[in-house]
C-alpha cells in the first residue's frame, strides 16, 4: 500500500521503534514530499529515526484507529 492511498483516505501513519515501545501516529504529507506518494508503507518505516532511542528499527502501518468506533489494540 502506497503513502498515496493513505493520503486519500485521510489516514495517518503509525509507527513504533521495536528497541524502545515509543509510537505514534505521524501525517503522511511530508513522508509523502521527501519519500514520493508511491513509496510503500513498510519502505517509509525504514527512513525513520526514534527521536526517544535514535533507533531504526521501526515498523508502521496506516492508522485505522480514527476510522474505527472501539478500541484498536497498540504494539506496546
Amino acid at each position: 500500500m502506497p503513502l498515496a492511498y493513505l493520503k486519500r483516505e485521510g489516514l495517518r501513519l503509525f509507527v513504533w521503534c521495536n528497541a524502545c515501545s515509543r509510537n505514534r501516529s505521524l501525517p503522511v504529507e511530508p513522508l509523502i514530499a521527501a519519500l514520493g506518494p508511491d513509496c510503500p508503507v513498510p519502505a517509509a518505516a525504514r527512513r525513520l529515526r526514534c527521536t526517544g532511542c535514535g533507533g531504526r528499527d521501526i515498523e508502521s502501518r496506516p492508522d485505522w484507529a480514527p476510522e474505527s468506533p472501539g478500541v484498536i489494540s497498540r504494539h506496546i
